[in-house]
Protein backbone atom coordinates (compact mmCIF):
# COMPACT_ATOMS: atom_id res chain seq x y z
CA UNK A 1 0.00 0.00 0.00
CA UNK A 2 1.59 3.58 -0.86
CA UNK A 3 1.91 5.68 1.92
CA UNK A 4 1.93 9.64 2.14
CA UNK A 5 5.35 11.24 3.33
CA UNK A 6 5.70 15.23 3.52
CA UNK A 7 8.03 17.45 1.99
CA UNK A 8 9.50 20.67 2.52
CA UNK A 9 10.19 22.48 -0.67
CA UNK A 10 13.79 22.29 -0.94
CA UNK A 11 13.28 18.41 -0.90
CA UNK A 12 10.79 18.33 -3.61
CA UNK A 13 12.54 20.30 -5.47
CA UNK A 14 15.99 18.30 -5.40
CA UNK A 15 13.37 14.90 -5.86
CA UNK A 16 12.19 16.58 -9.39
CA UNK A 17 15.83 17.34 -10.85
CA UNK A 18 16.87 13.56 -9.68
CA UNK A 19 13.80 12.55 -11.87
CA UNK A 20 13.73 13.12 -15.24
CA UNK A 21 11.27 10.81 -15.84
CA UNK A 22 7.97 13.24 -13.91
CA UNK A 23 8.74 15.59 -16.16
CA UNK A 24 5.87 14.98 -18.59
CA UNK A 25 5.45 18.85 -19.98
CA UNK A 26 6.49 22.09 -19.77
CA UNK A 27 4.00 22.93 -16.41
CA UNK A 28 5.97 20.34 -14.72
CA UNK A 29 9.61 21.08 -15.28
CA UNK A 30 12.00 22.64 -12.44
CA UNK A 31 12.06 25.92 -14.02
CA UNK A 32 8.39 25.85 -13.95
CA UNK A 33 7.22 23.41 -10.70
CA UNK A 34 9.68 25.12 -8.36
CA UNK A 35 9.22 28.34 -9.37
CA UNK A 36 5.80 28.37 -8.50
CA UNK A 37 6.43 26.84 -5.51
CA UNK A 38 8.64 29.80 -4.45
CA UNK A 39 6.58 32.46 -5.19
CA UNK A 40 2.92 31.74 -5.49
CA UNK A 41 3.25 29.76 -2.67
CA UNK A 42 5.33 32.95 -0.78
CA UNK A 43 2.87 33.81 2.26
CA UNK A 44 0.62 30.52 1.78
CA UNK A 45 0.43 27.51 2.94
CA UNK A 46 2.60 25.05 0.43
CA UNK A 47 2.32 21.47 1.26
CA UNK A 48 4.17 18.33 -0.54
CA UNK A 49 4.08 15.20 -0.39
CA UNK A 50 5.99 12.25 -1.53
CA UNK A 51 4.04 9.32 -2.52
CA UNK A 52 5.97 5.44 -2.01
CA UNK A 53 5.07 1.96 -2.96
CA UNK A 54 6.70 0.34 -0.10
CA UNK A 55 10.07 1.78 -0.52
CA UNK A 56 10.04 2.91 -3.83
CA UNK A 57 9.11 6.75 -4.81
CA UNK A 58 6.52 7.12 -7.19
CA UNK A 59 6.22 10.74 -7.29
CA UNK A 60 5.29 14.41 -5.62
CA UNK A 61 1.86 15.92 -4.98
CA UNK A 62 2.12 19.90 -4.03
CA UNK A 63 -0.88 21.29 -3.34
CA UNK A 64 -1.12 25.62 -2.36
CA UNK A 65 -3.53 26.67 0.23
CA UNK A 66 -4.72 30.07 -0.14
CA UNK A 67 -5.82 32.20 3.05
CA UNK A 68 -7.85 34.93 1.54
CA UNK A 69 -9.69 33.13 -0.59
CA UNK A 70 -9.75 29.51 1.33
CA UNK A 71 -9.19 27.32 -1.34
CA UNK A 72 -6.39 24.93 -1.86
CA UNK A 73 -4.72 24.34 -5.51
CA UNK A 74 -1.85 22.10 -6.86
CA UNK A 75 1.50 23.28 -7.32
CA UNK A 76 1.13 25.71 -10.59
CA UNK A 77 -2.60 26.87 -11.12
CA UNK A 78 -4.27 28.46 -11.61
CA UNK A 79 -2.01 29.43 -14.78
CA UNK A 80 -0.79 25.73 -15.89
CA UNK A 81 -2.65 24.08 -18.53
CA UNK A 82 -1.43 20.48 -17.60
CA UNK A 83 -0.95 20.02 -13.90
CA UNK A 84 -1.34 16.77 -11.71
CA UNK A 85 1.15 14.72 -9.64
CA UNK A 86 4.42 14.39 -10.74
CA UNK A 87 5.02 10.91 -11.74
CA UNK A 88 6.12 8.78 -14.38
CA UNK A 89 3.71 7.44 -16.78
CA UNK A 90 4.44 3.39 -15.64
CA UNK A 91 3.29 5.11 -12.26
CA UNK A 92 -0.14 6.37 -13.50
CA UNK A 93 -2.34 3.81 -11.73
CA UNK A 94 -0.42 3.91 -8.24
CA UNK A 95 -0.51 7.75 -8.23
CA UNK A 96 -4.31 7.77 -9.04
CA UNK A 97 -5.26 5.43 -7.01
CA UNK A 98 -3.86 7.27 -4.10
CA UNK A 99 -4.95 10.82 -4.96
CA UNK A 100 -7.53 11.13 -2.93
CA UNK A 101 -6.34 10.00 0.18
CA UNK A 102 -3.11 12.11 -0.64
CA UNK A 103 -5.31 15.10 -0.94
CA UNK A 104 -7.25 14.17 2.31
CA UNK A 105 -3.92 14.50 4.08
CA UNK A 106 -2.62 18.28 1.97
CA UNK A 107 -5.76 19.92 2.12
CA UNK A 108 -7.23 21.27 5.35
CA UNK A 109 -10.81 20.26 6.12
CA UNK A 110 -12.41 23.57 6.04
CA UNK A 111 -10.79 24.32 2.36
CA UNK A 112 -12.58 23.49 -0.58
CA UNK A 113 -10.17 21.76 -3.80
CA UNK A 114 -10.13 22.80 -7.65
CA UNK A 115 -7.43 22.05 -9.70
CA UNK A 116 -7.26 22.38 -13.88
CA UNK A 117 -5.07 20.20 -16.28
CA UNK A 118 -5.39 17.19 -14.36
CA UNK A 119 -4.60 14.31 -16.81
CA UNK A 120 -7.68 11.80 -18.11
CA UNK A 121 -5.70 8.85 -16.16
CA UNK A 122 -7.25 10.96 -13.26
CA UNK A 123 -11.23 10.90 -13.88
CA UNK A 124 -12.10 8.07 -11.10
CA UNK A 125 -9.50 9.07 -8.68
CA UNK A 126 -11.62 10.95 -6.68
CA UNK A 127 -14.67 9.65 -5.59
CA UNK A 128 -15.72 12.87 -3.54
CA UNK A 129 -14.62 15.56 -6.75
CA UNK A 130 -16.56 16.21 -9.27
CA UNK A 131 -15.23 15.80 -12.71
CA UNK A 132 -15.43 18.14 -15.63
CA UNK A 133 -13.37 17.49 -19.53
CA UNK A 134 -11.66 20.08 -20.81
CA UNK A 135 -10.98 20.27 -24.45
CA UNK A 136 -7.13 20.69 -25.39
CA UNK A 137 -7.37 21.76 -29.29
CA UNK A 138 -4.09 20.87 -30.37
CA UNK A 139 -2.33 20.68 -34.53
CA UNK A 140 -0.56 17.84 -35.76
CA UNK A 141 2.68 18.52 -37.34
CA UNK A 142 3.57 15.69 -39.63
CA UNK A 143 2.73 16.98 -42.69
CA UNK A 144 3.67 20.06 -44.92
CA UNK A 145 1.58 23.78 -44.22
CA UNK A 146 0.09 23.33 -47.46
CA UNK A 147 -1.42 20.34 -47.28
CA UNK A 148 -2.48 21.71 -43.66
CA UNK A 149 -4.06 23.88 -44.83
CA UNK A 150 -5.96 21.81 -47.54
CA UNK A 151 -9.68 20.84 -48.14
CA UNK A 152 -12.94 21.81 -47.18
CA UNK A 153 -12.71 22.37 -43.67
CA UNK A 154 -9.25 24.14 -43.61
CA UNK A 155 -10.76 27.11 -45.99
CA UNK A 156 -11.04 29.49 -42.82
CA UNK A 157 -7.23 29.11 -42.47
CA UNK A 158 -6.37 29.20 -45.87
CA UNK A 159 -8.19 32.42 -46.02
CA UNK A 160 -6.45 33.93 -43.18
CA UNK A 161 -3.13 32.42 -43.43
CA UNK A 162 -3.41 34.20 -46.97
CA UNK A 163 -4.52 37.37 -45.59
CA UNK A 164 -1.31 37.25 -42.73
CA UNK A 165 0.95 36.43 -45.70
CA UNK A 166 0.00 39.26 -47.48
CA UNK A 167 0.78 41.49 -44.29
CA UNK A 168 4.19 40.20 -43.49
CA UNK A 169 5.32 40.50 -47.01
CA UNK A 170 4.93 44.11 -46.63
CA UNK A 171 8.18 45.95 -46.08
CA UNK A 172 7.47 47.67 -42.84
CA UNK A 173 5.81 44.19 -41.39
CA UNK A 174 8.78 42.41 -39.40
CA UNK A 175 8.37 39.18 -37.30
CA UNK A 176 11.44 39.36 -34.14
CA UNK A 177 12.07 36.14 -32.35
CA UNK A 178 13.25 36.22 -28.69
CA UNK A 179 14.67 32.99 -27.39
CA UNK A 180 17.56 33.42 -24.74
CA UNK A 181 16.52 34.77 -21.24
CA UNK A 182 17.74 37.79 -21.46
CA UNK A 183 15.79 38.52 -24.91
CA UNK A 184 12.70 36.73 -23.40
CA UNK A 185 12.89 39.31 -20.25
CA UNK A 186 13.22 42.23 -22.40
CA UNK A 187 10.43 40.85 -24.35
CA UNK A 188 8.36 40.63 -21.80
CA UNK A 189 7.16 44.28 -20.99
CA UNK A 190 6.24 44.19 -24.20
CA UNK A 191 4.28 41.31 -24.30
CA UNK A 192 2.49 42.25 -20.53
CA UNK A 193 1.58 45.73 -22.52
CA UNK A 194 -0.02 44.23 -25.52
CA UNK A 195 -1.47 41.92 -23.49
CA UNK A 196 -3.16 44.86 -21.17
CA UNK A 197 -3.86 46.75 -24.47
CA UNK A 198 -6.20 43.23 -25.81
CA UNK A 199 -7.59 42.51 -22.92
CA UNK A 200 -7.71 45.43 -20.28
CA UNK A 201 -5.84 45.26 -17.22
CA UNK A 202 -8.74 43.58 -14.97
CA UNK A 203 -7.50 40.78 -16.80
CA UNK A 204 -4.11 40.69 -14.12
CA UNK A 205 -2.27 37.49 -15.60
CA UNK A 206 1.35 39.44 -16.15
CA UNK A 207 0.66 41.68 -12.68
CA UNK A 208 1.65 40.84 -9.34
CA UNK A 209 2.29 37.75 -7.90
CA UNK A 210 1.45 36.35 -11.10
CA UNK A 211 3.54 38.67 -13.54
CA UNK A 212 6.56 37.93 -11.34
CA UNK A 213 5.67 34.63 -10.87
CA UNK A 214 5.90 34.26 -15.49
CA UNK A 215 9.06 36.57 -16.10
CA UNK A 216 11.04 34.50 -13.31
CA UNK A 217 9.70 31.47 -14.77
CA UNK A 218 10.25 32.59 -18.35
CA UNK A 219 13.81 33.08 -17.86
CA UNK A 220 14.70 29.91 -16.42
CA UNK A 221 13.00 28.24 -19.52
CA UNK A 222 15.06 30.17 -21.77
CA UNK A 223 18.06 28.43 -20.53
CA UNK A 224 17.07 25.63 -22.12
CA UNK A 225 15.08 26.71 -25.26
CA UNK A 226 11.68 26.45 -23.40
CA UNK A 227 10.52 29.72 -23.68
CA UNK A 228 10.22 32.03 -27.06
CA UNK A 229 8.27 35.50 -27.16
CA UNK A 230 7.93 36.15 -30.99
CA UNK A 231 6.90 40.54 -31.77
CA UNK A 232 5.43 41.91 -34.92
CA UNK A 233 6.32 45.10 -35.53
CA UNK A 234 4.23 47.43 -37.81
CA UNK A 235 6.50 50.53 -38.66
CA UNK A 236 9.21 49.39 -36.09
CA UNK A 237 5.98 49.37 -33.15
CA UNK A 238 5.25 46.37 -31.78
CA UNK A 239 1.59 45.24 -32.55
CA UNK A 240 1.16 41.86 -31.25
CA UNK A 241 3.27 39.52 -29.45
CA UNK A 242 2.55 35.90 -28.92
CA UNK A 243 4.53 33.42 -25.97
CA UNK A 244 5.34 29.85 -27.16
CA UNK A 245 6.69 26.94 -24.46
CA UNK A 246 8.65 24.43 -25.75
CA UNK A 247 8.85 20.75 -24.15
CA UNK A 248 10.41 18.03 -25.96
CA UNK A 249 8.46 17.86 -29.50
CA UNK A 250 5.59 20.03 -28.37
CA UNK A 251 5.42 23.49 -28.67
CA UNK A 252 2.78 25.24 -26.90
CA UNK A 253 0.78 28.77 -27.51
CA UNK A 254 0.26 29.78 -24.05
CA UNK A 255 -0.60 33.87 -24.57
CA UNK A 256 -0.35 36.75 -26.65
CA UNK A 257 -2.00 40.53 -26.68
CA UNK A 258 -2.14 42.90 -29.67
CA UNK A 259 -2.30 46.62 -30.18
CA UNK A 260 -5.86 47.77 -31.47
CA UNK A 261 -4.86 50.35 -32.84
CA UNK A 262 -3.40 48.05 -35.22
CA UNK A 263 -6.78 45.96 -35.43
CA UNK A 264 -7.76 46.78 -39.04
CA UNK A 265 -4.36 44.88 -39.99
CA UNK A 266 -5.72 41.83 -37.68
CA UNK A 267 -1.94 41.69 -36.44
CA UNK A 268 -2.68 39.47 -33.64
CA UNK A 269 -4.35 36.62 -36.35
CA UNK A 270 -1.30 37.49 -38.48
CA UNK A 271 1.25 36.58 -36.14
CA UNK A 272 -0.60 33.27 -34.58
CA UNK A 273 -0.67 32.31 -38.90
CA UNK A 274 2.70 33.12 -39.66
CA UNK A 275 3.89 31.35 -35.73
CA UNK A 276 2.13 28.00 -37.14
CA UNK A 277 3.45 27.69 -39.99
CA UNK A 278 7.23 28.43 -38.88
CA UNK A 279 6.61 25.33 -36.75
CA UNK A 280 5.65 23.40 -39.65
CA UNK A 281 8.99 24.27 -41.19
CA UNK A 282 10.50 23.16 -38.21
CA UNK A 283 9.15 20.10 -37.76
CA UNK A 284 11.06 18.86 -40.89
CA UNK A 285 14.61 19.25 -38.89
CA UNK A 286 15.82 16.82 -36.49
CA UNK A 287 14.52 16.91 -33.28
CA UNK A 288 11.77 19.37 -34.73
CA UNK A 289 8.15 19.66 -33.35
CA UNK A 290 5.48 17.23 -33.29
CA UNK A 291 2.36 18.76 -31.94
CA UNK A 292 1.15 22.31 -31.57
CA UNK A 293 -0.80 22.70 -29.07
CA UNK A 294 -3.46 25.73 -28.38
CA UNK A 295 -4.19 24.58 -24.58
CA UNK A 296 -7.10 24.65 -22.41
CA UNK A 297 -10.21 26.25 -23.66
CA UNK A 298 -13.08 25.82 -26.55
CA UNK A 299 -12.54 29.64 -27.59
CA UNK A 300 -13.64 29.61 -31.59
CA UNK A 301 -10.23 30.65 -32.86
CA UNK A 302 -8.85 27.26 -31.72
CA UNK A 303 -10.83 24.82 -33.24
CA UNK A 304 -11.18 26.63 -36.65
CA UNK A 305 -6.60 26.15 -36.40
CA UNK A 306 -7.17 22.58 -34.64
CA UNK A 307 -7.30 19.57 -36.13
CA UNK A 308 -7.14 17.19 -33.55
CA UNK A 309 -7.61 17.85 -29.70
CA UNK A 310 -7.03 16.11 -26.08
CA UNK A 311 -8.82 16.47 -23.12
CA UNK A 312 -7.92 17.50 -19.46
CA UNK A 313 -9.70 17.46 -16.53
CA UNK A 314 -11.25 20.08 -14.22
CA UNK A 315 -11.22 18.55 -10.78
CA UNK A 316 -13.22 20.07 -7.46
CA UNK A 317 -14.22 18.90 -4.50
CA UNK A 318 -15.95 20.91 -1.52
CA UNK A 319 -14.67 21.56 1.82
CA UNK A 320 -14.87 18.52 3.81
CA UNK A 321 -16.13 19.91 7.10
CA UNK A 322 -19.56 20.37 5.71
CA UNK A 323 -19.54 23.68 5.16
CA UNK A 324 -19.28 23.57 1.44
CA UNK A 325 -18.12 25.81 -1.33
CA UNK A 326 -17.16 29.59 -0.35
CA UNK A 327 -19.94 32.50 -1.32
CA UNK A 328 -18.72 33.15 -5.26
CA UNK A 329 -16.98 30.02 -5.74
CA UNK A 330 -15.74 29.74 -9.47
CA UNK A 331 -12.23 29.74 -9.86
Amino acid sequence: MPTVELLDASEAARLLAEHPEWVRSVFTTPAWWTTAVDILGAGRDVRIAALRDGQRLTGIVGVVVDPERHLARLVGDPISDRTGPLHADADTPLVADRLADTLDHLVPDHAPFRTDGLDPAFRHADPSGAVLDVPCPTIRLDRGWEDYLSGPAARRRRRIAGAAANLLDRPDVEVTEHTTPLEVDAAFDQLARLHELRFGPDHGLFRDRLGTFLRRALGALATTAGATIRTLHVHGDPAAAILLRRHGTTVSYYQAGWDPAFGELSVGRALLADTIRTEFARSTRPGGPSTFELLRGDEGYKHYWADGHDVVLELSRPARDGRGWPDGFTS
